[in-house]
């Protein structure tokens, strides 16, 4: 059997070597320029003016340790045809979708609404050991009257991060209503990043993204593809 997983990307050994490095009074593009720089790769994708005073990389590997610091400012990215490309989770997510498929098309779906993590606010603190000073905002979520309030406590160094930190975290945990699986014959043009559109199954109708992709080969069943989805 032959199994390959794919996050959309062309991942060389040395993006897998694990760094120290110290970034200081960078902003979120140029930390990530210069780790395109490092790797060879033409970084692409409009991603905003956030500013970070310090932050370390502290033995990671530098595909983690971006991939951490994008994911708390609200960015997913992709390695492919030697370029690092970025994305706003949000904007990627309202993306139109690549392809229509219907209930026939798949060999087994398992789709589940999430009902218990929907948060009504997110609030940030972090005390800052350099001023001493304690950074505290709290987000509330657009339409989510009933729920928990997410607490952070994630390194921040201005109000302003803060704020696009606790947007991010609620993007994300209260995005998506439904998730789960999907299994269909081998359909190789269907990779991680891409939206897609699911008709003909009831209430799980609609548009979904793509996270993991896992494309397989067995004797006993062929060629089969696997897809962890979110809804938009």
């Amino acid at each position: 059997m032959i199994t390959l997983k794919a996050l959309s990307t062309n991942i060389k050994k040395a993006l897998r070597q694990v760094n120290s490095f110290a970034y200081e009074n960078k902003t979120l593009k140029q930390i990530a320029q210069e780790i395109a720089t490092r790797h060879n790769l033409k970084l692409v994708g409009n991603i905003k003016e956030i500013k970070v005073k310090r932050i370390t990389q502290n033995k990671e590997k530098d595909l983690t340790f971006l991939k951490n610091l994008a994911e708390q400012y609200g960015y997913i990215f992709k390695i492919s045809d030697n370029q690092l490309v970025f994305y706003e989770t949000e904007k990627l997510k309202s993306a139109a979708s690549a392809i229509i498929l219907i209930k026939q098309d798949f060999t087994g779906i398992n789709l589940r609404e999430k009902t218990h993590e929907k948060y009504k606010a997110c609030s940030v603190t972090y005390h800052n050991p350099e001023s001493k000073t304690v950074i505290s905002t709290i987000i509330r979520a657009e339409g989510i009257v009933n729920g928990d309030i997410l607490k952070l406590n994630s390194r921040c160094e201005t109000k302003e991060q803060a704020i696009i930190q606790a947007k991010a975290a609620l993007y994300t945990k209260n995005g998506s209503k439904i998730e789960g699986d999907l299994s269909l014959i081998g359909t190789p043009y269907l990779v991680a990043g891409l939206n897609i559109e699911l008709k003909g199954i009831g209430n799980f109708s609609g548009k979904y993204h793509l996270g993991q992709v896992k494309h397989s080969i067995d004797r006993t069943s062929g060629y089969t593809t696997n897809l962890e989805v979110k809804s938009c």
